[in-house]
């Protein structure tokens, strides 16, 4: 950090480090062991995460036989209020070192639209284009209407260089998406990464160029941070959001 982020009053956060996943979602995000495609939420059948309960599997990764790759994490926010959930996302990204407190070590920068950070392939430079929301995603909006527990449904299409300039075939393209929703502890995150496609017009049309495959190491660390990142971001909002919600500081 630099001098004037160690006199940042939140600063003390970023030395308490990442903090570890839940054991029962590491279990299923252990390298060298993918999960079966068929457990993977597919990109046009996202409805499924409507249904009561769970999915099969909500951490893991694979590749999918089209060659894109999945990454999936379940998160436990237990004494997390969606309204704290909702504070963070505008928060966080005013400046680096809020960006820094959610993943010391991995996340390095944050801007409009655009964050630098490693996900187990080196320091990459990760850009969104636009925000998502469900009916871009191909969600049933009538189902969605229905459902009294959902605090936010997030992410958008997203594009990934290496963050050194060193030369790459083509920027990546992935999909993040977050389902959040309230559990009576608090609320819970489902979250979901698709590279090698984006959706367009509500429909996943797929990027990758003819027998192209993203590679099982990227698709395990991506559900790797996201276990990590939101493990730390469970801890952080019960602390953060009463000491600096709604203020400036």
């Amino acid at each position: 950090m630099s001098d004037a982020e160690t006199r940042k009053p939140y600063s003390k956060y970023y030395y308490e480090g990442a903090k570890s996943p839940a054991p029962e979602t590491m279990a299923q995000i252990v390298w060298g062991a993918p999960m079966d495609p068929a457990d993977a939420l597919l990109p046009d059948q996202v409805d499924a995460l409507l249904e009561p309960g769970y999915l099969p599997r909500e951490s893991g990764y694979c590749v999918l036989p089209n060659g894109v790759g999945y990454a999936a994490a379940l998160t436990k926010m237990p004494g997390v209020t969606p309204q704290a959930n909702n504070w963070w996302g505008p928060w966080h990204e005013q400046e680096d070192l809020r960006y820094k407190l959610w993943c010391p070590g991995s996340h390095i920068r944050v801007g409009p639209s655009w964050a630098q950070e490693n996900v187990g392939m080196g320091l990459e430079d990760f850009y969104f284009v636009g925000r998502m929301n469900p009916a871009l995603f191909g969600f049933d909006l009538r189902r969605v209407a229905q459902q009294d527990d959902i605090v936010l449904i997030r992410g958008s299409n997203g594009l990934i260089k290496p963050a050194d300039g060193s030369p790459a075939d083509r920027p990546l393209p992935v999909v993040v998406m977050h389902y959040v929703r309230k559990t009576p502890e608090g609320i819970e995150y489902r979250s979901r990464f698709w590279v090698g496609l984006h959706f367009l017009n509500g429909k996943p049309v797929v990027l990758l160029k003819a027998g192209e495959r993203i590679s099982e190491e990227r698709a395990y660390g991506l559900a790797n941070h996201c276990a990590h990142e939101m493990a730390t971001l469970a801890y952080l909002l019960p602390r953060l959001y009463p000491e600096f919600g709604g203020t400036e500081r």
